[in-house]
């Protein structure tokens, strides 16, 4: 929260809805401008095969969550970190699936980044008030996971079902390219 700054703005955006309420509450002008995807970067790329079931570049997370995941998945979850620009895209292409787990329970720009690659997301599901579950939905757009071993359950399903992963794929990067990119947040920003 930037609570130093935000009686001097006009106006605040913030990606994660729980911060918006809180601003609001406390006499802030603030709305929620989730993350997007830049679609001049984050795309598919027909050229890079998958060689992973599963990519992420989160680190640990969710108290050994990652590193269970891993254990059972083996060299099909691929979890490494520090690639940026070019490469971080390459990355995400390198797997059928990308992964996420957000670290505070928050919507992050990886969600919209691995859709917009043309990837399913696997990610953690998210409290209601976080607003990710009004913008994607399960099993149509995206997979959310419970815990560890949904989370492994989940991934091993559909990296054997491909029809359905890409499908839940196909959905989530017409959902991103609607509503979730650079261009969108533009139009909206300039509307206001």
């Amino acid at each position: 929260l930037h609570r130093n700054a935000m009686h001097r703005v006009h106006l605040m955006l913030s990606p994660d809805k729980r911060c918006v309420e809180w601003y609001r509450q406390n006499d802030c002008n603030a709305v929620f401008w989730t993350h997007c995807a830049d679609q001049r970067l984050f795309m598919p790329k027909a050229d890079i095969k998958p060689i992973f079931d599963c990519v992420t570049t989160c680190g640990p997370r969710g108290k050994g969550l990652t590193e269970e995941v891993k254990k059972a998945l083996g060299d099909q979850f691929n979890n490494e970190r520090y690639f940026y620009g070019q490469d971080y895209v390459n990355r995400l292409n390198m797997g059928n699936i990308v992964f996420q787990m957000s670290q505070y329970g928050e919507v992050t720009r990886r969600i919209f980044e691995g859709m917009a690659c043309g990837k399913m997301v696997i990610t953690d599901r998210l409290a209601p008030n976080t607003g990710l579950a009004d913008m994607f939905v399960d099993g149509q757009d995206i997979v959310y996971f419970d815990n560890a071993q949904d989370a492994i359950d989940k991934i091993r399903y559909f990296s054997s079902h491909e029809n359905e992963r890409d499908q839940i794929a196909k959905n989530g990067y017409e959902k991103v390219m609607a509503n979730h990119t650079v261009k969108q947040r533009i139009d909206v920003f300039e509307k206001e």
